[in-house]
């Protein structure tokens, strides 16, 4: 009975959510960048700016799903020297939590929370706002590491959040501090 419910389940979430695109992305070969104290993995196929647009070290940028499409979803990576040791990751938070308050426009906060991976200590912030016309959901990354702040960013519209998930997930979870 347990096969024949996951056989379904899958079945359902793939008419759903389009489940076998998030699988065939899954599946993409990765490339490495390493730059400015960590490196980070992206799928073949993504486009790496890194002419410093919006303060950010590089962003790596999806194609278009189609001719209708106004956002590529994106991981941005923005580098930041702090002026001094006291600058912690609290301290870091909540700068960036007002700013997000200050600057996203009719933003909805929906997860802060402290995690740990790999022995290493970072935030995250998931977020939801208005850019234009497109509802986005955002999911930032804080890291803070010989006197520099590490902000990833992943930035999707709404609707397509959840299929470029596992493969945003994928980038970032790759991200190293050297």
């Amino acid at each position: 009975m347990r096969i024949s419910f996951s056989y379904f389940f899958c079945l359902l979430a793939g008419l759903l959510f389009n489940c076998q695109k998030v699988v065939e992305e899954s599946h993409v070969k990765f490339n490495s960048l390493s730059r400015n104290g960590y490196s980070i993995r992206y799928p073949d196929g993504w486009q790496v700016d890194s002419s410093h647009a919006f303060g950010s070290d590089i962003f790596i940028l999806s194609g278009k799903e189609d001719s209708a499409d106004l956002f590529n979803e994106n991981v941005s990576v923005m580098v930041q020297n702090l002026p001094e040791d006291t600058i912690t990751l609290d301290v870091f938070v909540k700068v960036s939590e007002n700013q997000i308050a200050g600057l996203a426009n009719n933003h909805e906060i929906l997860k802060s929370e402290r995690l740990y991976q790999r022995d290493v200590e970072y935030h995250r912030i998931v977020f939801n706002q208005k850019q234009d016309l497109l509802l986005l959901r955002k999911e930032q990354y804080y890291f803070i590491s010989n006197r520099k702040a590490f902000v990833l960013t992943y930035s999707a519209e709404i609707g397509s959040a959840f299929r470029f998930g596992l493969i945003a997930s994928e980038i970032i979870g790759s991200f190293h501090l050297r």
